[in-house]
């Protein structure tokens, strides 16, 4: 085919429709007493696509449209939220305090869509090269980037902290087609008569290449028992452990730029504790006060070179995760993926500095896993 009928096909083809959802529950709240799908609105609920907001997306072949259905029933006088019914009753929307937006459904229409892009639609060609490269580009180009806004801005503005954020697709644990399944991604050319799933290559998702380090970070029954040595007052978390554990939290439910805020406060809370638990003179405390005068990388690398076991990499880690932190503080730079390695280099250092190397930093959604008793002791 030559390059002016390709041209002349994607001149003359129909846009491409993609609808999809993206579910906004946070499972990580608790359920009682009510926790939210999505956004809590007063006295009114937007009515679908007659509601939609258009959302900039930079390029003038492609419009974003975004909105919330009304989705529940009516049970005593009150609408409540059900993801799978569809009875909001129009008049008693105005008399009710609190009402739950549920998922946020969107489309995304695509014109001048290149004629092999379009062609592996048809085919159903999964995992064709043009089919992968049209699907990173919805998710990477639009998708993601259009809806994080979005909803960054909701949570901010409005206070509606609870709405989960948008996953980024990360190759490492699923496949495109994985990601693109979990925002129920569809197809359609008709302008919305027929829709068809939306399946760049295979969904898949990837668990076994970290199985076996996820695991060994849980409690084993020898853990139990030394559990049984806490006492009392002195063995209270420090400030420092408390700020770690705020940082490992966030970082574990995908929320990087926290995870660097809260571990830097660590880093200095325990740099702090460290200095004042090996130098405990009063006259010697007083030879080093020049030492609080350093930068934190400084000081980090000043206390960390008195522990013989310390892993020099995860120091380097550390300080190009205040780097990271300032960045994202003072210039308002997020952190990107690639720099999510430098969490786990700070952790490492802030619990050899609190003395606790052993410390642990396992995930709250790790999947399972089943083998012999052989395997998991080799």
């Amino acid at each position: 085919m030559g390059t002016e009928e390709l041209k002349d096909r994607r001149e003359a083809a129909p846009p491409l429709w993609i609808k999809f959802a993206v579910l906004l529950e946070d499972y990580d709240l608790p359920e009682v007493p009510a926790r939210p799908h999505g956004p809590l609105f007063h006295r009114w609920l937007p009515n679908g696509q007659v509601d939609a907001i258009a959302l900039h997306t930079g390029h003038s072949s492609t419009s974003l449209k975004v909105w919330f259905e009304r989705l529940g029933f009516i049970d005593d006088g009150m609408v409540r939220f059900a993801y799978d019914r569809r009875e909001v009753a129009d008049d008693v929307i105005p008399q009710q305090a609190i009402l739950d937006g549920g998922p946020l459904i969107g489309l995304l229409e695509m014109t001048n869509v290149p004629a092999d892009e379009m062609q592996c639609l048809e085919d159903n060609a999964v995992g064709s090269d043009a089919y992968v490269a049209l699907g990173k580009r919805i998710v990477t180009t639009f998708l993601h980037p259009c809806i994080s806004r979005f909803l960054n801005f909701v949570r901010t503005r409005y206070g509606q902290y609870w709405l989960r954020p948008l996953k980024e697709w990360d190759a490492r644990y699923e496949s495109l087609g994985a990601y693109c399944q979990y925002l129920d991604l569809q197809w359609s050319l008709d302008r919305g008569a027929t829709w068809k799933s939306f399946e760049p290559d295979t969904p898949v998702g990837h668990l076994t290449v970290t199985i076996r380090e996820t695991f060994v970070e849980y409690l084993t029954k020898q853990d139990w028992s030394q559990l049984s040595e806490v006492r009392g007052a002195r063995d209270r978390p420090s400030p420092a452990a408390l700020a770690l554990t705020d940082a490992h939290r966030s970082e574990d439910q995908g929320h990087t730029s926290y995870a660097f805020l809260h571990g830097v406060t660590a880093l200095e809370l325990a740099v702090g504790e460290c200095l004042r638990r090996q130098v405990t003179s009063p006259e010697l405390k007083k030879l080093v006060e020049c030492v609080w005068d350093l930068p934190l990388p400084a000081r980090m690398v000043l206390l960390s070179s008195s522990f013989p076991g310390i892993d020099e990499t995860g120091v380097e880690l550390a300080a190009k995760a205040i780097k990271t932190r300032n960045r994202f503080v003072h210039e308002g730079v997020f952190p990107s993926d690639a720099s999510k390695g430098e969490l786990r280099g700070l952790f490492r250092t802030i619990a050899c500095l609190l003395a606790s190397p052993e410390a642990r930093f396992p995930s709250a959604n790790p999947g399972n896993a089943s083998m012999s008793e052989e395997k998991w002791d080799q």
